[in-house]
């Protein structure tokens, strides 16, 4: 009796044991992403892509523009927004900021644009939105490679260019930016 007793001992205190080693202190939720603005997502990106890829690259519209980093692009001028940012009204209309970062020798080998939406507006639709306006698109001077899209948070950021530069340099800066939070929602050959 007195070892069946013994045994019974220890065997509770080798479960008791485990099951404390075992207990993992998880937080109730994950950190809520916070993200200031359209130009700091893309400022964040850009941080991210290490020197020997940078390339010069202009950011903003007129009343906005930064040298080197991206800056806050005006939904106001819908002519500006159509020719720079490729949106249409329609869907323009579903966003409440932009800002902008476009290859300072020509923006068919790399814009990237970011863009917060609205509140309600459905992600996939807008996705769908980006890719059938950027493929209405009239191109001059060449036609760009890809369209690689991301949603982070509230925010679609979009890049068109040269694979090189999307689906290479871009895709691999915002998923170290952003980790996990940066969903790739569409990447497509434009050409």
């Amino acid at each position: 009796m007195k070892k069946i007793s013994a045994i019974i001992l220890a065997l509770t205190m080798v479960f008791s044991l485990a099951a404390c080693g075992s207990s993992e202190q998880k937080p109730d939720s994950a950190p809520e992403l916070q993200i200031a603005s359209a130009e700091e997502l893309l400022n964040s990106v850009w941080d991210k892509v290490s020197e020997d890829q940078k390339f010069p690259v202009a950011g903003g519209d007129m009343d906005n523009m930064q040298e080197d980093k991206a800056g806050n692009f005006s939904l106001e001028n819908m002519d500006l927004v159509t020719s720079v940012l490729h949106l249409s009204q329609d869907t323009a209309a579903s966003v409440s900021e932009a800002a902008s970062m476009i290859n300072a020798m020509n923006a068919n080998t790399f814009t990237a644009v970011a863009v917060k939406l609205n509140e309600g507006v459905n992600a996939e639709e807008f996705v769908n939105a980006v890719k059938a306006d950027v493929e209405g698109t009239q191109w001059m001077c060449g036609f760009p490679e890809y369209l690689v899209v991301y949603t982070v948070g509230d925010y679609v950021v979009y890049v068109i260019g040269a694979a090189d530069l999307t689906t290479g340099v871009f895709k691999t800066a915002i998923e170290t930016a952003y980790g996990e939070n940066a969903h790739l929602a569409l990447e497509q050959t434009l050409s």
